[in-house]
């Protein structure tokens, strides 16, 4: 997503999420009946709002990642695409499961779904970081755009510029 290569975003998604088994929703349905057993995978909401937007045109890509690697790789586990507005947009993610992840945000003022770069290689698109992360000279490292999601839910706001 957000690189200093141009690489499409690319919309990935496991098909074995949204397929279950008989025998998983049995499962899964006496969790739900046993209040006394801990649910496994619950899933939590992640709010984002993304700040700074100085523009409506286009659009605004966000990806959330729950490891260094698909980070590093920029492969995503949740993203979405939302029409830009001046000013602030907010979206949720409902499917995330409590534990480590970092955000990227690329506003693609002229929607080919790549961070545009100007002829010396720096991005002419505006872009953010979960924890507001900046490096001046490449994406920030993981450890500086990490947050932990906790069973009550985050909510990140990320700058863009």
């Amino acid at each position: 997503m957000i690189k200093t290569t141009h690489k499409s975003f690319v919309v990935i998604f496991a098909a074995s999420l949204f397929c279950y088994s008989l025998d998983s929703f049995t499962v899964q349905a006496a969790e739900l009946s046993n209040p006394a057993k801990p649910m496994s995978a619950q899933l939590v909401s992640l709010q984002v709002n993304i700040t700074d937007i100085d523009s409506a045109e286009g659009d605004i890509l966000i990806g959330v990642f729950n490891s260094a690697e698909n980070y590093a790789s920029d492969t995503p586990i949740a993203e979405k695409i939302i029409q830009a507005k001046t000013g602030t947009v907010s979206t949720q993610f409902e499917t995330l499961s409590a534990g480590t992840y970092a955000i990227k945000v690329l506003h693609d003022e002229d929607g080919d779904e790549e961070i545009d770069l100007s002829i010396i290689g720096a991005p002419s698109e505006d872009y953010g970081f979960s924890q507001n992360a900046r490096d001046p000279f490449s994406q920030p490292e993981w450890e500086e755009a990490k947050f932990e999601l906790t069973a009550s839910g985050y909510s990140a706001t990320i700058e863009v510029k």
